[in-house]
């Protein structure tokens, strides 16, 4: 009988804080609703306003990479089913990335992400497609049928 420990999709993205991912994906539950149905949500600073006061202090640019980050993970969550654990970390346990990141200015947000301890991009992706292609060549996958 096999055992199963976790979750067998890991989404790791180091480099963001976790505390303003998290209020981001709390405060815009439009965004993830809405996901799943029209594929199209705006993140034009009309809709950035912040709701929390935590996000008062973030810059509109930042929060709309934050809220972008926010609706490429609410994709890669419906794209990989129910058993995807997306998580977000500040520091990486490794500490040449660690290094790598306090040499990123503070305007700066670069994100490396991590699909099942697998760095498979590095930055914003413009999109969800843009990661998953990412993924794909990460794993060697060069056809796009899933298995």
């Amino acid at each position: 009988m096999k055992r199963t420990t976790g979750p067998p999709t890991r989404l790791d993205i180091v480099g963001l804080e976790p505390r303003i991912f998290q209020i981001c994906r709390e405060s815009n539950p439009a965004l993830v609703q809405s996901r799943g149905k029209e594929r199209l949500v705006s993140t034009e600073s009309s809709n950035l306003e912040p709701i929390s006061p935590e996000l008062a202090s973030v810059p509109k640019d930042e929060l709309a990479l934050y809220t972008k980050i926010v609706s490429i993970t609410v994709d890669f969550e419906r794209a990989y089913g129910r058993s995807v654990e997306v998580r977000i970390f500040e520091r990486s346990s490794n500490k040449l990335v660690n290094t790598f990141l306090r040499k990123q200015t503070p305007d700066e947000i670069r994100p490396i992400f991590y699909l099942n301890g697998v760095k498979v991009f590095t930055g914003i992706p413009n999109s969800f497609s843009e990661l998953d292609e990412a993924i794909d060549k990460a794993f060697g996958r060069k056809d796009e049928r899933r298995y």
